[in-house]
């Protein structure tokens, strides 16, 4: 086209303040989950004005709320914004848990002998209970 000037425009529109997007639709996050839903608002919408490069800085979004980029980056990955639950913490027990490698049966052995017997130590007792078996 002649003497158009410029070059074809894009309109981008970010949508700022999601935490205050997720109050208003009634999605139920922790305080936890809302902070971190925060941070992700100032790294996408207030960093950049800061940077030196105009680009969202994460370093400086550390800085600023005081938080290691190490969990910045965990929750960052996880982080799906469809699903804000996924901000929420996980569980941190584990899946397959020991189990006891002794007895019922041992333990009131061993707590009836130390009732007797204050001063016996495990040397001592254990004696005791293989003689019991026998």
């Amino acid at each position: 086209m002649k003497g158009s000037i410029g070059c074809p425009m894009q309109i981008v529109t970010p949508v700022p303040h999601m935490w205050e997007l997720a109050k208003k639709a009634g999605t139920k996050l922790s305080e936890k989950a809302t902070f971190r839903l925060k941070v992700f608002d100032w790294y996408r919408n207030t960093s950049p004005r800061f940077s030196l490069v105009g680009l969202p800085d994460a370093s400086l979004t550390c800085r600023h709320f005081g938080i290691h980029r190490s969990y910045f980056y965990r929750w960052y990955n996880r982080y799906d914004k469809q699903n804000l639950v996924s901000l929420e913490n996980r569980k941190t027990a584990p899946v397959k848990r020991r189990e006891a490698e002794y007895s019922r049966e041992l333990v009131s052995a061993v707590r009836a002998i130390r009732k007797e017997n204050p001063t016996y130590s495990a040397k001592k007792i254990r004696p005791i209970l293989l003689r019991d078996r026998e």
